[in-house]
């Protein structure tokens, strides 16, 4: 059950990293399900979030050219697992 959960996800890539204001997150699920992608800022608010109700592979693309700099956090959630990666605003 283990080794199933954790290959649920063939590959998530956040770039650019640093980005100056558009953050994209390139996806590709092993399986058609549904997708969360939500962004958090620096004092751990959310700040956007994109859904998909079928989804297995594309870009989920946010604009934060009008956001303060920091880090931000860009959590992904696919078949009940979680990935969260940094994302450094400049």
């Amino acid at each position: 059950m283990g080794i199933n959960n954790q290959e649920r996800y063939a590959d998530i890539v956040v770039y650019p990293n640093p980005t100056k204001g558009i953050i994209n997150a390139d996806i590709t699920l092993t399986s058609t399900s549904p997708l969360e992608v939500s962004v958090y800022n620096p004092l751990g608010q959310l700040v956007a979030e994109q859904s998909r109700s079928n989804f297995n592979a594309g870009i989920i693309s946010f604009d934060f050219k009008n956001q303060p700099k920091g880090i931000y956090l860009v959590k992904v959630v696919a078949n009940d697992q979680v990935k969260v990666q940094r994302v450094i605003l400049e």
